[in-house]
């Protein structure tokens, strides 16, 4: 606890420029499989949980990735199943920009949070965006890396901040590991969400012990 505390006191003090974290411990983070050529630079970026969907679960997203206004399709398609969660989603989509600092230049380590095993044949895991678990005045609750996220595809960066606003909601129920969030993110933007069949969504609820929907706002 002390550690955190110092943590924060530093990102209060410092720009965050200063720093890349041997160990953060100061909450969740978007993870990127990066993988560089040779000569260093990075040839491509994608969202661990859309790998994770694609090897652990064969779900596709090509359909999906297509739609022109992503951010309200998967907000209707959450709605239609949890009213009150899609609207706390929508909440957090909404200040997104505002509560979020894009630094160059900055490496970000693991929060070790992740629980995860997939990985691309050499690559490597790095943080692409780093979530405060404390809501402080005129401190980022998000700190993304701006070198690595915008080399994602526009449909994967909303994935992403997608991954951001779920792990929130989790944190505001008590659940510092990410890997719910990721099953979830996962299925939302999969093409294998069934509007009219949610079997797959209840079952991964039923085995993370979370209800559907949370209690109204």
């Amino acid at each position: 606890m002390l550690k955190r505390q110092m943590i924060l006191l530093l990102l209060l003090v410092f720009p965050i420029s200063f720093y890349g974290f041997e160990e953060s411990e100061v909450g969740n983070g978007g993870i990127g499989i990066v993988c560089e050529y040779p000569s260093g630079k990075v040839k491509s970026v994608e969202l661990l949980e859309f790998v994770e969907g694609i090897v652990l679960e064969s779900y596709s997203y090509s359909n999906v990735f297509r739609e022109p206004h992503l951010k309200e399709f998967i907000l209707q398609r959450l709605y239609k199943l949890a009213p009150n969660r899609a609207a706390l989603y929508a909440k957090y989509l909404k200040t997104f920009s505002e509560e979020a600092v894009f630094k160059k230049g900055l490496e970000i380590a693991d929060p070790k949070d992740t629980l995860n095993y997939i990985n691309r044949k050499g690559c490597e895991h790095k943080t692409l965006i780093l979530q405060t678990p404390y809501d402080i005045p005129g401190t980022p609750k998000y700190i993304v890396n701006q070198d690595l996220f915008f080399l994602m595809p526009t449909p994967m960066q909303v994935m992403t901040v997608f991954h951001e606003i779920i792990y929130r909601e989790r944190i505001w129920q008590g659940d510092f590991n990410s890997s719910f969030t990721r099953a979830f993110n996962a299925l939302l933007f999969s093409d294998e969400w069934d509007e009219n069949n949610h079997e797959r969504v209840y079952r991964l609820f039923k085995i993370y012990d979370i209800s559907i929907d949370i209690e109204r706002l």
